[in-house]
């Protein structure tokens, strides 16, 4: 496979992903939470908080930053091959 081609999947996988919410604890959840700058009550359920997380502009910028971070790191790791 080509470099190209390489990328592009790549890049594509960094764009269709997501934080995935589903193995963390509600703990873990109201943590991260509270890293994007988002106060959420433990008394909710775990699939209300993460529906919160996910329809938040923290969330957004967050999966911005991350997916950044990702492309940088995948393009240093083909620079360096």
């Amino acid at each position: 496979m080509d470099i190209l081609s390489t990328l592009g999947d790549r890049l594509q996988e960094i764009n269709e992903s997501s934080k995935d919410f589903s193995p963390m604890t509600k703990a873990q959840i109201k943590s991260f939470g509270s890293s994007i700058g988002l106060s959420l009550s433990s008394s909710l359920t775990k699939d209300v908080m993460i529906d919160t997380i996910k329809a938040s502009n923290e969330f957004d910028s967050s999966e911005t930053k991350r997916k950044e971070v990702a492309f940088i790191a995948m393009t240093k790791e083909v620079h360096s091959a």
